[in-house]
């Protein structure tokens, strides 16, 4: 498209170019013989004046093309920023309804559905953090790799005891029952209704909290380059 852009403009100056140089030819034949001579004498300067002009058209047409390449290349930025920002979000979203989902369907075949779900969350944060210092879409990537990285690391203890416990799990056990629990904190953390202390839960602590932190990050980017 950038090519096709330059080409028509080059083909446009080479029309106009030839357009002048066949007038000239014309205006110089309907000359007598003295005003051909004054006119052959000043070609030189005509000559270089228009090829002056021309190329200014040319630089002005590449600055033109310039700027029009930085807007898009920022708009791209911005909407990338925005897709990652959204990325954060759904996978949170996800977490939290797994977290419902196991929460309300205690069978093994709904444990191994929400597994499988955690599991593809944390490889789209891994994603996440990665891309955000590969693309260099933000102002300081380490801002938001760190907290993001901390809710991967809690992502996969979470999954790591979910699958050591699965065989385990049944209608008849769970770790939110009274005096469970011991041997799988994440998970009884995750589906406990109403913690005693909030704030000093795992979730909250280790993922919840960074979540805010990096999308906070995120958004303040969004705001101040677009």
């Amino acid at each position: 498209m950038k090519m096709a852009g330059k080409s028509w403009v080059l083909a446009l100056v080479a029309f106009l170019a030839a357009i002048a140089v066949g007038l000239a030819i014309v205006a110089y034949l309907g000359l007598d013989a003295a005003d051909r001579s004054r006119a052959a004498r000043d070609l030189p300067k005509l000559a270089f004046q228009f090829g002056l002009l021309a190329m200014l058209g040319v630089f002005v047409n590449y600055l033109v093309q310039q700027h029009r390449d930085r807007l898009a290349q920022k708009e791209a930025a911005s909407e990338l920023r925005k897709e990652a920002a959204g990325r954060l979000v759904n996978v949170t979203h996800r977490v939290r309804k797994a977290q419902l989902l196991l929460a309300i369907d205690r069978s093994p075949q709904n444990y191994d559905e929400q597994v499988r779900e955690l599991i593809d969350a944390m490889m789209d944060l891994r994603a996440i953090g990665h891309e955000s210092e590969t693309r260099t879409l933000f102002t300081d990537p380490k801002v938001i790799r760190r907290p993001v990285d901390e809710m991967t690391l809690y992502l996969q203890s979470l999954i790591g005891e979910l699958r050591a416990s699965r065989r385990s799990v049944t209608r008849a056990w769970w770790p939110t029952q009274s005096g469970r629990g011991r041997d799988t904190p994440y998970l009884a953390q995750l589906l406990a209704k109403v913690p005693p202390h909030p704030k000093e839960s795992m979730f909250d602590r280790d993922y919840l909290a960074h979540h805010q932190e990096a999308l906070q990050a995120m958004r303040g980017d969004i705001v101040r380059l677009g």
